[in-house]
């Protein structure tokens, strides 16, 4: 195609498109309209770079401003940016190392401005949090959180950040990225309310917090996840932020109070316009509470009022309740806000003794099993009543406890490491100091009972421990401290729950806690297991099934895998994010290795999180794939106690327990290889002597005959060798045909 039709191509193109749009029937946008350079200027400096310091950790992500007032600005970002793991530094403890958080406005220009920030409020179920810095003057205009766009699939978008974080910085901080993107699905919850947008374009680590917008600035949602190699993205709705600024309430639990009990309740309040709380309760039976219409939820009919009066120091707020007679530990709960602008209701959500609510906008729903011991309020201190040994005292002299029984009170964030022995249990004395003289070890059972409640390293609790004291073992310096029970205590001292070794599970239908705790006793047996289901792995050949408890705690001691067809299904079927699942499925066997119970699930169904009803159901017979384990090597036969004894009977008296038999046997050693190298140089020397009498050469022709035939052999054919005074021959050229040198004519 030549330059002049290509050209004439293009112009009828671009007149059709103009028609097109003069008559409405094409999207201008869709043209490749971009921002407005003014557009452009407001978004890099309201987008901001966050930097994020714990311990010897670093992380860093994006921000925008959402309010500015006088020298105060409010910044959106995600909560997992902010909310980093803390990684202490040697001396150090995960209690005694803060976080830090620095907001860079017009990040990478001669403007840049660093301001410390502290977190005003956050909501761990939709992964954002609100930072706050002062002192700033002349602060960039805000993105506006409230102007909600119009979204349509394939409608273009920008994304607004930081993509890699200080790798792109070229020594120094980076530059802002504005990089396109458009709207690929738009994903709704049980209300009918945007819970998700999908994005089809580069979101990169380092994104996270920034802004997504539409050509005309619009916020669209805030950059949280991306599937790597997918060229997908997501982005949590506006409306998220919009509500997060007017105070809501974020998760709820449940818990023993004396000797009834209460609901804690987080309050999410960044601007501090919460004027007054309340919790509205009702029993679980009957009817089912009204599901959020479009104009969002109403309050439950027959509901008690309960006061929860709100403690601005922590951001919660705490109200007495009591249970019904009827063995149920769960309540359904709205939680009512009044502000300075009126009054905010959630939605109503069931809640059950020891879970936390989430809100039902989210993917997230809550689980309808149990979920484990009730714990006591998280805390520094230890009981007033204390054990009768001081883990200090302990630590200071542990030679004068080996061998006795010890009771202690500690505090323990649950930090637990796997051990041959079972699992070392991380615990500190009041001064929030480990102890250096002590190991704490813990049965696999009583470490797989802490690892499932789910507690997270900023919490500590106090525990009783009641265990053994041992002498250092395999060069350790430390004692060890082989526990048998572990409680937890209020500050009172007394034990709310208590964690023992045992070797059956607990009567009843199988849950995912005891079939996690014993899987060799249903080894065989076909399960049916309600979990949180989290996604499709690959696991060499084979797909691996990710689940958690309802405390977001993976099974440590169960290894889920699925046949193709579901585990491909799933991966297309179920949408992102954790869902309530029913999985039904076998241990086939325990691993030799790791102890843990391999599962094979043939059948995953989906749950509505509010009915418990089958949503989606996923199953197939063909085979599962799991991973290859070598089998165990049979153990050697033992001896018979009278042939050993025999043998012990016939052993020198110089040899038990001196180091003379092993000096003998190393003597001995280096002499078989002495000998041994004497005897393989002699054989080589006559093998080489053999060879050179049977060749025989013949002088006068240089040939070689052979000595059993007395024929010489044939004479190698002489190579030709180059002569380096030979005349050397001129290239072909114009004057010299090929034809005139012999040898190069045809």
């Amino acid at each position: 195609m030549t330059g002049t039709r290509r050209r004439s191509i293009l112009q009828l193109l671009s007149v059709l498109a103009a028609t097109l749009v003069i008559a409405g029937l094409w999207p201008a946008s869709s043209l490749g309209q971009g921002l407005s350079a003014e557009q452009v200027k407001k978004l890099k400096a309201a987008t901001v770079f966050v930097k994020v310091q714990a311990g010897i950790a670093t992380v860093t992500g994006s921000g925008f401003i959402v309010r500015a007032e006088d020298k105060t600005a409010y910044v959106i970002t995600n909560l997992h940016v902010v909310d980093i793991p803390i990684a202490p530094a040697p001396g150090q403890t995960p209690q005694t190392v803060k976080r830090s958080v620095d907001v860079v406005l017009h990040s990478g220009t001669a403007d840049e401005r660093i301001a410390t920030a502290d977190i005003a409020a956050y909501d761990p179920t939709r992964d954002l949090a609100v930072l706050r810095i002062s002192g700033i003057a002349d602060l960039p205009a805000p993105i506006d959180p409230n102007d909600s766009p119009k979204l349509l699939e394939t409608m273009p978008v920008f994304v607004c950040g930081f993509p890699f974080g200080q790798r792109l910085g070229t020594q120094k901080n980076p530059e802002i990225s504005i990089g396109p993107a458009s709207v690929s699905s738009i994903r709704t919850g049980p209300g009918g309310q945007v819970a998700m947008v999908q994005l089809n374009g580069a979101l990169n680590p380092g994104n996270s917090g920034g802004p997504v917008v539409t050509a005309e600035g619009q916020l669209v949602g805030v950059a949280v996840a991306t599937i790597k190699g997918a060229g997908i993205g997501f982005a949590i709705p506006q409306h998220e932020v919009a509500s997060m600024l007017k105070g809501r309430a974020g998760p709820i639990r449940l818990v023993p109070a004396g000797t009834d009990y209460a609901l804690d309740v987080l309050i999410i309040d960044p601007l501090q316009i919460v004027k007054s709380a309340a919790v509205l309760v009702r029993p679980v039976d009957g009817d089912l509470p009204p599901r959020p219409g479009p104009d969002g939820p109403t309050a439950m009919p027959d509901a008690k009022r309960v006061p929860l009066p709100i403690q601005a120091a922590t951001s919660s707020g705490r109200a007495p309740v009591k249970l019904a007679d009827d063995g149920k530990r769960a309540l359904w709960v709205q939680v009512e806000l009044t502000t300075s602008a009126g009054k905010v209701l959630s939605a109503p959500a069931e809640v059950k003794l020891g879970d936390v609510q989430r809100p039902a906008t989210t993917n997230r729903a809550d689980s309808p099993f149990t979920s484990g011991p009730m714990l006591p309020a998280p805390t520094d201190r230890l009981p007033a009543k204390g054990a009768d040994t001081d883990l200090v005292d302990l630590n200071r002299n542990p030679e004068g406890f080996a061998g006795k029984a010890v009771e202690f009170d500690a505090l323990t964030s649950c930090g637990l490491k796997a051990r041959d022995d079972g699992y070392e249990l991380e615990l500190m004395a009041e001064s929030l100091k480990p102890p250096s003289s002590l190991r704490v070890v813990v049965p696999k059972d009583i470490g797989l009972q802490l690892s499932d409640l789910g507690v997270t390293p900023e919490d500590t609790f106090a525990i009783r421990v009641k265990g053994d004291v041992r002498k250092p073992v395999r060069g350790d310096v430390r004692h060890t401290v082989e526990v048998r029970q572990v409680q937890f205590v209020d500050s009172d001292g007394k034990a709310t729950a208590t964690m023992k070794p045992e070797t059956a599970p607990p009567a009843g239908p199988p849950t995912l806690a005891a079939v996690n705790r014993f899987p060799d006793k249903f080894q065989g047996k076909p399960l049916v297991l309600e979990a949180i289901y989290t996604g499709i792995g690959f696991a060499g050949s084979g797909f691996e099934v990710k689940i958690v408890n309802d405390n977001n705690v993976k099974p440590l001691n169960l290894d889920l895998f699925t046949s193709k067809t579901v585990g491909s299904r799933a991966e297309d079927e179920i949408p992102r994010g954790p869902q309530l699942a029913r999985l039904s499925c076998t241990i086939e066997r325990v691993s030799a290795k790791t102890g843990h119970g391999i599962v094979g699930v043939n059948k995953i169904e989906i749950l509505d999180s509010r009915t418990g009803k089958v949503a989606k159901t996923l199953a197939a017979d063909d085979k599962i794939i799991y991973p290859y384990e070598p089998p165990p090597r049979p153990p050697a036969a033992p001896k018979p106690a009278a042939a050993a004894a025999e043998d012990e009977a016939d052993e020198p008296v110089a040899a038990k327990g001196t180091p003379w038999r092993l000096i003998a046997m190393i003597v001995g050693g280096l002499a078989v290889l002495l000998i041994g190298g004497c005897v393989v140089g002699l054989v080589v020397m006559s093998l080489r002597r053999g060879k050179g009498d049977a060749e025989v050469e013949d002088t006068r022709t240089g040939r070689r005959a052979d000595a059993s035939r007395g024929e010489p052999e044939p004479a190698p054919r002489p190579v030709a060798r180059p002569n380096p005074r030979a005349r050397q021959k001129p290239p072909a050229g114009p004057g010299n045909p090929p034809d005139a040198f012999p040898g190069f004519g045809e």
